[in-house]
This record gives structure tokens, C-alpha cells and sequence, in this order.
């Protein structure tokens, strides 16, 4: 019979795939909001304030960081080695950072497609909502990238080290492309689908952990 405490670690661990998946609602940003392009767009765009459908894809967000955080929050009180626990912290201020993009600091406009916003967002004028947001949405990157490694180093497992160096290269690519003011759809997609293989992963790597 399984014990009561390896059944809550599976469901944490189911959690966090849970959460993977809803952080996968950009694969409906078209048909949600055509007037945005994929290729050009961040994914933020399609929950800023002005944009149709925006609702869709903040409630996927709430519930991604909710899930996940709640998740690490309850592996992390459980870790004991000291790098597992810091990555299991690093997981629950990706959730924190999440919930605050989705929820009191999304976006006012979409930039890509408005003039006026795109010049306040060169200029620095934006209002404070978005100037929280991009910070929030730095702050969940740098998160997963530094429990990526965590779990990579502790568990030596080749696809945690593998999805680690992907993540890496794609959040940098994401980076370049956003200070080199071109556009930067794809990668940061790329970057998001790439967090959601790897919460998967770890998710069903922990559910018998």
C-alpha cells in the first residue's frame, strides 16, 4: 500500500505538471487575439489590458504560479540538502513572480501594435504597472534558470542538465533580442515552451523522489 506522505509528494509532483500545461495558453494566442502577431509580440501582449481575450490568458498564468508555487513551497520544506532547497525557493519566486504578472501588474498596451505605447515604452514613460511587470517577468526567468541548474547539479541526471543549457541559451536569445530591439516571438516562446518541458520533467522526476 502506498503511504499517505509518498501519495502527497505525487500530488504535489502532479501540481507542477499541472502547472506546466497552463503555461502553455500562448499556443492559443491567434485564435484568442489575431490582431497581435506571434512573430513580433511578446506573449505579455495578449493579457495587457487594451487586448480581447486577455482574461484567458492571465487565468493560465494565476494558475501556474499558484500551482507551481504552492508545489516548491511544500518540496522546499521537505529538502534537505542545501542546493535542492534553494532551487525548490528559486521555483516559488518563479510562481510569485508569475501571479504578480498576471494578476496587479499585466500590461496596459501592446506595444507591438501601438505607436503611442511603443514610444513610451522607449521613452520610459509607461505607467508603473508595466515598468512592475517587466521587472516581475526578469525576476521568473532568472528563477527558473537558477532552479534549472540547482536540480541539474544535485541530481546529474542528463535530460535536467540538458533542459538547463536549452533554457540558458534560450532565455539569452531572448535577451539579445529584446536589447537589440528585434523581433522576439519565436525565442521567447521558445523560452516558455521550454519551461514547461521542464516543469514537466521535474514534476515526474519528484513524484517518486
Amino acid at each position: 500500500m502506498t503511504s499517505p506522505r509518498v501519495l502527497d509528494r505525487r500530488w504535489w509532483a502532479y501540481a507542477l505538471i499541472a502547472a506546466a500545461v497552463c503555461y502553455l495558453t500562448w499556443v492559443f494566442d491567434e485564435a484568442v487575439n489575431p490582431a497581435l502577431d506571434p512573430l513580433r509580440s511578446y506573449v505579455s501582449e495578449y493579457a495587457a489590458d487594451d487586448q480581447p481575450g486577455a482574461w484567458f490568458f492571465r487565468i493560465g498564468d494565476v494558475l501556474t504560479g499558484t500551482l507551481a508555487g504552492a508545489a516548491a513551497v511544500m518540496f522546499a520544506k521537505r529538502a534537505s540538502d542545501i542546493v535542492v532547497k534553494a532551487a525548490w525557493w528559486s521555483v516559488v519566486v518563479f510562481g510569485v513572480a508569475t501571479l504578480l504578472d498576471a494578476g496587479p501588474f499585466t500590461l496596459t498596451c501592446a506595444p507591438s501594435i501601438d505607436a503611442t505605447c511603443r514610444a513610451a515604452e522607449q521613452a520610459g514613460t509607461l505607467p508603473v504597472p508595466d515598468q512592475v511587470h517587466s521587472v516581475a517577468s526578469v525576476l521568473s526567468a532568472a528563477a527558473i534558470l537558477v532552479a534549472a541548474f540547482g536540480f541539474a547539479v544535485t541530481s546529474r541526471a542528463p535530460l535536467m542538465w540538458g533542459l538547463a543549457v536549452l533554457l540558458a541559451l534560450a532565455t539569452a536569445a531572448t535577451l539579445i533580442a529584446v536589447l537589440g530591439d528585434t523581433d522576439v516571438g519565436v525565442v521567447q516562446r521558445l523560452q516558455l515552451l521550454l519551461t514547461s518541458v521542464w516543469l514537466t520533467a521535474l514534476g515526474w522526476r519528484w513524484r517518486t523522489s
